[in-house]
């Protein structure tokens, strides 16, 4: 079960991922703006006040960046890299975002950081909580990115490895700043 929910793209059908995939990730912007948060890249989530369509906009820029360059990623590792994989790969990679700007939104953190006021000592055992669950949230998401894109590419060695880090890294660091 566990090996399941680490690599859905290699336990369960494409067609299915992707029909899920597209339905939460539509579900991710719809909560993402009713609750004040934008995906800023595949592996960041940030608070924001800017309508549906700049929150839609952002998350959308975040999935393609990360669509295409992991498929370039992919078709360097090798040429039968299917498009299908790394689309579900990157939109199942977004659910545990979601759930991560839900749980935030239900925490006194955003408005301490809104408002700039200082923390209680309530408010920091919370966060504390809140940072316990965000933290296995955060790895989880990077663990279905790395076996969906092993998956789809069959990567095997360092450097395949170290290319799928850059891509990530690169994605993280650049793609707030892209548009």
């Amino acid at each position: 079960m566990i090996k399941k929910l680490l690599n859905p793209v290699g336990n369960y059908d494409a067609t299915i991922l992707l029909m899920v995939g597209v339905v939460l990730f539509g579900l991710n912007i719809v909560s993402g703006y009713f609750l004040g948060f934008q995906m800023n890249s595949i592996v960041h989530v940030g608070l924001s006040e800017s309508s549906l369509k700049i929150v839609a906009y952002s998350a959308l820029r975040s999935v393609v960046l990360a669509i295409l360059l992991y498929f370039l990623a992919g078709l360097i590792i090798n040429k039968r890299t299917r498009i299908v994989d790394i689309i579900n790969t990157v939109l199942i990679a977004t659910i545990p975002l979601l759930i991560s700007s839900v749980l935030m939104s239900f925490s006194s953190i955003s408005e301490i950081v809104k408002t700039n006021s200082p923390p209680t000592a309530i408010d920091l055992t919370f966060l504390f909580f809140v940072l316990l669950v965000l933290l296995p949230l955060i790895l989880y998401s990077i663990a279905i990115l790395y076996n969906g894109f092993k998956t789809a590419t069959n990567l095997k060695t360092g450097y395949h490895i170290g290319l799928f880090v850059f891509t990530t890294v690169l994605l993280a660091v650049f793609t707030p700043f892209i548009f």
